[in-house]
Formats: structure tokens, sequence, C-alpha cells
């Protein structure tokens, strides 16, 4: 069984309707949900529409997240997995606006055992460029390279549809566990994300000019570039994450987009390792949500 972490974070009619989803196109697949910490609070009784669906999970130990908090979330996610036993072989992410639109995930994603891109951030133009600075002054991913006998490298990926062996993911968890729980250079009594007082207040500083020197390289999407660069050290050529995302239109995902993804074509990429578009709005109405929730 492959096992799809996604963290959530509002809209209660939208994860539902997100983990329906994915047990319609990926019935096989286990689902994790990493609810954001002042979401559950504020929503106490909404998780229990979960415990009578079989093979999902809602990991009852969230934190309150803000900027840099995706990958530890689903680590998070990953830990409590493998605590309580659940069975799986592959460990693959998602984010709360994404939706499948085909079926297969299953089958590529064990055939294949990995997949993430490699893009240099020397030289693209995604989106990834922008943390650049942040990413080349974080020491604790240096750590975790060195560690894992590896080279610093200049890697990015999506995070949405990439995919690692449960084993493989297992070591990483603990090398981050060891070098990045903690995101702040300080010894603190806390990991960042269990206080929400002090998350709301290094999600300003890290806005503020004053405080954004200091911070660098600790508060970004570090859930873009440590996997890839971890990666890449126990496979030198993997398989394409699975999910359809249009940097180059500001991922705006049409009915065309779709249409093509189901029946093949590719004029972007190659379509038949697509199973998942980003992004889809939030909204129970939106047009491409209802599109997706009416594909037979």
């Amino acid at each position: 069984m492959i096992l799809i972490s996604v963290p959530v974070h509002e809209h209660p009619e939208v994860i539902l309707d997100q983990v329906a989803n994915f047990k319609k196109f990926a019935p096989d697949a286990g689902v994790i949900i990493h609810p954001a910490r002042q979401f559950r609070d504020s929503h106490q009784d909404f998780f229990a529409n979960f415990h009578s669906l079989p093979n999902v999970w809602v990991n009852p130990n969230p934190f309150y997240t803000r900027l840099g908090m995706v990958l530890k979330c689903h680590i998070s996610n990953f830990i409590y997995a493998s605590k309580i036993g659940i069975k799986f072989t592959h460990f693959t992410m998602h984010s709360s606006n994404d939706l499948f639109v085909r079926t297969g995930v299953e089958d590529y994603v064990i055939e294949n055992d990995y997949g993430f891109f490699q893009i240099d951030i020397l030289s693209n133009e995604y989106k990834f460029s922008y943390w650049q600075e942040d990413f080349h002054a974080d020491k604790a991913y240096r750590k975790i390279l060195s560690a894992a006998g590896g080279i610093p490298t200049s890697l990015a990926s999506q995070v949405e549809g990439s995919f690692y062996p449960r084993e493989g993911f297992e070591e990483f968890a603990r090398y981050f566990m060891r070098f990045a729980w903690k995101e702040l250079p300080w010894g603190l009594p806390y990991s960042h994300g269990n206080t929400l007082y002090l998350v709301k207040l290094f999600d300003r500083a890290k806005r503020s000019p004053r405080w954004k020197n200091y911070l660098k390289g600790h508060l970004y999407t570090k859930e873009e570039f440590y996997p890839p660069n971890f990666f890449s050290i126990k496979c030198n050529n993997p398989s394409t994450p699975y999910c359809f995302m249009n940097w180059k239109e500001n991922l705006v995902v049409t009915a065309d987009d779709i249409k093509k993804i189901r029946d093949g074509i590719s004029p972007l990429a190659n379509y038949n390792e697509l199973f998942t578009v980003k992004r889809v709005s939030r909204v129970m109405d939106d047009p491409i949500r209802m599109m997706i929730r009416n594909i037979a």
C-alpha cells in the first residue's frame, strides 16, 4: 500500500471532498491527514468523520503551521504512521489543494520507487529561485547531507506528487529529526509549531528587515529543497512527481489540462505519468473542482 500524506488547514467540506477524491481514484492507497493545530482546535468534532473510513488516519499530534512547516508536518505524519504500525511500502506527499483526475497512481509509484524533480535552482526559472538565499544559508541541510555521505547540491522539486520508498524516507526522517527538527538556532525549550504565540512571532519576524538576516535559512519552504538533495544520493535517475503543476502559468490548471491528462496527450509534460492536478480552488462550487468531482 502507498500512503498519501496531506496537511490540511481550512474548509472542512473541502477536506471531506479531497479525501473522497483520493479514495475514488486511489482506492488501494492509505491517507494520513495532518490538520493544522489552529484548525483542529476550532473544529474539535470534525475529524470524527474519518474514524469509520478504511485506511484513513488523522495525526493526533499536529503542529501550529506557518511558513516553513510543511515538511515537518509530512515527517510528523510519517513518524505517526510508523508508530501505530500502518503497513505501507511508499510515502507520497500532497497539498490541500490538489486532486486526482485519473486512476493508476498506486501502480506508478510502486513500479518506479522514487519520484521527484532534480531542478538546478541556480539556472531555472521556477519559483524555487526565490528561496536561494535561505537555502544556501541553511546549516541543518548541510549537516544532513554530510551525515548521509553526500555533498551539498542545489536541487529543488515540487512536493506535490513526489514519492519515496518507506525505508528511504525513514532514513531521511531520522536525519531530519537529528539536525532540523528545531528550526531555530537557539536552545529554547520548544519545537517550532508547538506554541502558537511563538509561531506567529517568528512568522512576523521573517518579514521584518531587522530580523530577516538573522532568520535566514530557518523559515522557508524546506519541503522543496531537503528531499531532492537528500534522495539524489539514493537515486540518480528518479521518475517524476505525478502531480501536474503549470509553473509557467502561475499554477493555473484548466479543463483542457485535465482532459489531456486523461487522454494521455503531452504538450507540456509526459501526461502518462500524471494523476493529480494543482491548484484546485478550495471552494466547493469552483468549476474545476466540480468538473473533477463529476468525472466518472
